[in-house]
């Protein structure tokens, strides 16, 4: 008998188990956006999947040191039976190249101008007339050591601009792992449909655009819908493969990532679910930090901590310089959402007054904790209407039938919506927050003249 009811409990377990299997297939391929991907789907993906680029991941090499530079190119080579990038990847990054490279340049330049004005300063000993000679005399060693580095990095630069051998690294990967050129009159198709897109704000792209602001020129339209035109090169490319992708991209707006409490969690699902019915394929996505430590994996390469610090801070560089270089779009935003105040252009460049960042700083402190308050107010009904509901359903009460009822439940659905508003608007605090406390600490960085 023992044995009996131990085969008959073996036998439903098998069932339930085969059960959840289906029914987790299932889901994922009708919502393959929202169900998680567990650890060997991941598995599964980085072992065939093709591994796509985009432009700024190219760019970021400009920004890395000399031995970061080699062994992130190193990584690119152990993979490039894999790598492949849309057309548009590489026109953006052949169109941007000397203008990074050129922006390096400038913080040499001016990390040089800022030694020797301080140096000027130091040896005024009417300034510092209590600076000793011996301490001096080291000060200028010191001075002279960091000028000739600053100065020597400055000349490797310089040197890029006619003799550029990471150029010629990316050519020679990608010069058979690269899509197609647009055909003639596809381009104006591609401009129209990101238009409609941007416009109810489909992902990827609609977050920098403003309409009013694109210009007349086709290249001016071409950069206005450039995250589109790349993703939908990237659908074409991949189409009829039967491979999955990585996709690894530096942009970090919410036009690409499901983000919560200020973290990137995922991709869109919506683009996830695009990807999926264009190709019926797994899409994954990865900043340059999270692929590289995976990477670095599933390549058996060895995960040097310099490369993975410098991804680190170009990443938070650059992700701080997207917000922030275009202050009338942050003047819209805070602006769109209701807030108090906005920020003048003169804040976000050296010249502006710190002190006036700082008293925006507090006026968005202020409002990030009125937003908060708001919240728990919200939450608070939220919870005294499922309270109600549930109380009512406990005595056996129809809870939506009666007009106390209806009333509840509408409640409940005003108050939802609330809430959801209050958490993209916070949000949005945070990302502006953030923005102006590193703008004020790297102004000198990104807004050069």
């Amino acid at each position: 008998m023992f044995v009996v009811l131990f085969l008959f409990r073996c036998k439903m377990k098998v069932k339930e188990l085969r059960l959840n299997f289906l029914l987790g297939g299932v889901m994922k391929n009708k919502f393959p956006g929202f169900v998680p991907k567990d650890e060997a789907c991941i598995k599964e993906i980085w072992n065939s999947a093709i591994i796509v680029l985009d432009a700024n991941v190219l760019l970021n090499i400009y920004r890395y040191s000399p031995d970061a530079k080699a062994e992130l190119l190193d990584l690119f080579r152990k993979m490039k039976c894999r790598l492949w990038v849309p057309h548009r990847v590489l026109e953006e990054f052949f169109t941007n190249r000397l203008k990074v490279i050129s922006d390096q340049i400038k913080l040499y330049n001016n990390s040089l101008a800022e030694l020797r004005s301080f140096r000027e300063k130091l040896d005024a000993k009417r300034s510092h007339p209590f600076v000793s000679p011996e301490v001096q005399e080291d000060l200028h060693a010191s001075f002279e050591k960091l000028n000739g580095d600053l100065e020597s990095g400055m000349k490797s630069y310089e040197k890029l601009l006619t003799d550029d051998g990471a150029l010629a690294e990316i050519v020679d990967l990608f010069t058979d792992c690269v899509g197609d050129s647009p055909e003639a009159g596809e381009l104006d198709g591609l401009i129209s449909e990101g238009e409609r897109r941007y416009e109810n704000k489909t992902p990827p792209g609609y977050k920098d655009w403003v309409k009013d602001k694109v210009g007349g020129t086709l290249s001016e339209k071409i950069s206005a819908y450039g995250d589109y035109i790349v993703w939908t090169q990237l659908l074409k490319g991949v189409e009829g493969l039967g491979r999955p992708v990585i996709f690894v991209t530096d942009d970090q707006k919410e036009d690409w990532w499901e983000i919560a409490n200020g973290k990137l969690i995922s991709a869109r699902p919506e683009l996830v679910q695009e990807f999926y019915s264009a190709s019926g394929q797994d899409i994954l996505f990865y900043t340059p930090e999270r692929f590289l430590s995976r990477a670095s994996v599933e390549f058996d390469v060895a995960e040097e901590s310099s490369l993975a610090e410098e991804t680190k801070q170009i990443s938070r560089v650059n992700h701080v310089h997207s917000h922030s270089v275009n202050a009338g779009k942050i003047e819209e935003d805070l602006s769109e959402s209701g807030r108090r105040g906005t920020i003048n252009h003169e804040y976000l460049y050296p010249n502006g007054k710190v002190m006036k960042l700082r008293s925006k700083l507090d006026e968005l402190y202020v409002k990030k904790s009125e937003l908060q308050l708001e919240r728990e107010k919200v939450r608070s009904e939220i919870i005294k209407n499922k309270f109600w509901r549930y109380n009512e359903s406990l005595h056996g009460h129809g809870h939506s039938s009666s007009e106390e009822g209806k009333k509840h439940e509408l409640e409940l659905i005003v108050a939802k919506r609330r809430l959801s508003k209050l958490d993209v608007d916070l949000l949005d605090i945070e990302n502006m927050i953030e923005t102006v406390e590193m703008t004020i600490s790297h102004h000198e960085v990104f807004f050069d003249d």
